[in-house]
């Protein structure tokens, strides 16, 4: 039983790109699937695909919000970024949280990501522990008038220590 366990460790992957089919996926055997708006750090270099593609008078990639980011070391290690900020302040000195270039930059330097991709970010970057005691100050200023509140969302990505929650019995 240990060795069919172990097994079962070495086939689970992260994958980090795209899929054209879902033949692809299938034969891949994926069991999760997320999705980002944009690579920030591919194959240890920082990238220029971010969204939008091109400068606009509203360019996305300088402007200052909350942001969510997931990255993957040579490793295998997973990252997980979440930057508070505020994109919707009334005062433009509370404004704050990074450029995606910063966080590709933090993605790439400081957390050594190899692959790192920018995820859904604003009002719901909200990050919490295993308890659902919430970490961070996520803000709903684009939708209430609120400085800190928590904001539903769509998607959850929950990490944890399998080892410890089969023992917990």
């Amino acid at each position: 039983q240990q060795q069919q366990q172990q097994q079962q460790q070495q086939q689970k992957a992260w994958i980090f790109g795209s899929f054209q089919s879902f033949q692809e996926i299938r034969h891949y055997r994926v069991q999760e699937f997320v999705t980002g708006f944009s690579w920030l750090v591919y194959s240890g270099q920082r990238t220029n695909h971010m969204y939008p593609p091109l400068a606009t008078t509203t360019d996305r990639r300088h402007k200052r919000a909350p942001r969510t980011a997931i990255g993957i070391t040579q490793t295998g290690r997973v990252i997980l970024v979440v930057a508070d900020g505020c994109e919707y302040c009334a005062n433009p000195r509370k404004r704050g949280g990074p450029t995606l270039e910063e966080l590709a930059s933090f993605m790439m330097t400081k957390a050594h990501a190899w692959h790192a991709i920018n995820f859904d970010g604003g009002s719901s970057s909200t990050l919490c522990n295993q308890h659902g005691r919430v970490l961070n100050r996520p803000t709903c200023l684009d939708i209430i008038d609120i400085p800190s509140c928590e904001r539903p969302v769509s998607t959850v990505i929950c990490f944890g220590d399998a080892a410890a929650s089969k023992g917990s019995g």
